[in-house]
């Protein structure tokens, strides 16, 4: 009679560590991040004709929620990848424009811009007896809307008479 309590007793706990790992799970999905305005609403249409358009072809915008948060705190982030034929002297003029054009972006959604690493390179050099120019410009900004932190990558990269920017949002608290 006395081991009568053992079993409603595991079984109790047994319930009671389910309904923890479920409430713990529910918890974590409601606490990630929704992405701010910039995020959400960035256009890369609008940034890539501010800074001299031309015929995009937008080959990936996607949000990433969550995206892995590899031990860090939970975060969401948006890719935005286009390509777009444009002569190879053009090339590092459209780049410094869109740098400007990403910046006047982050600040229009009244991000704070907390630092900046850049990392540019051009050269030409001779492919089967004709000249090529590439472009390798890779900002990177640190901003900051009120209590979310983020980070956005404006990069261009371009080859002969091709151009590929890829821009990038990540944002967390």
């Amino acid at each position: 009679m006395k081991r009568n309590w053992i079993w409603p007793l595991l079984l109790g706990l047994l319930i009671g560590v389910v309904v923890a790992l479920v409430l713990f799970e529910w918890l974590e999905r409601s606490v990630q991040p929704k992405g701010t305005a910039l995020l959400r609403g960035f256009s890369f249409a609008d940034v890539a004709t501010n800074a001299g358009g031309t015929d995009w072809e937008v080959l990936e915008d996607k949000v990433y929620e969550p995206f892995p948060s590899l031990g860090r705190a939970t975060r969401i982030a948006r890719r935005m990848v286009a390509h777009a034929t444009l002569p190879g002297e053009e090339q590092e003029k459209f780049a410094k424009r869109f740098r400007l054009a990403v910046s006047e972006a982050l600040a229009s959604h009244d991000a704070v811009i907390k630092g900046q690493f850049d990392l540019n390179r051009s050269s030409a050099h001779v492919v089967n007896g004709s000249p090529v120019q590439s472009l390798v410009d890779l900002p990177r900004f640190y901003y900051a809307i009120g209590d979310i932190h983020g980070v956005a990558d404006a990069w261009c990269i371009g080859e002969g008479g091709g151009l590929t920017v890829i821009v990038s949002l990540i944002e967390g608290p």
